[in-house]
């Protein structure tokens, strides 16, 4: 995890995965102050963990490296 968050790569641990009755081809709203998740394509939703103020700067700078 700490990897992917390093090269801006948006990782998150979801909770209600479940919830959001993903198929293939979904489109998905994902927010990462507040973890919200939407299937945009199915209408379902779900929570992940949002990031921290660190993970969210690394994110905005483009990554570590």
């Amino acid at each position: 995890e700490r990897n992917a968050i390093n090269a801006a790569f948006p990782i998150m641990e979801a909770r209600d995965v479940e919830a959001l009755a993903l198929e293939t081809g979904d489109e998905l709203e994902i927010d990462l102050h507040s973890g919200a998740m939407k299937n945009l394509s199915r209408g379902g939703q779900g929570m992940a963990r949002p990031f921290s103020e660190v993970q969210m700067d690394i994110y905005k700078r483009g990554g570590l490296f």
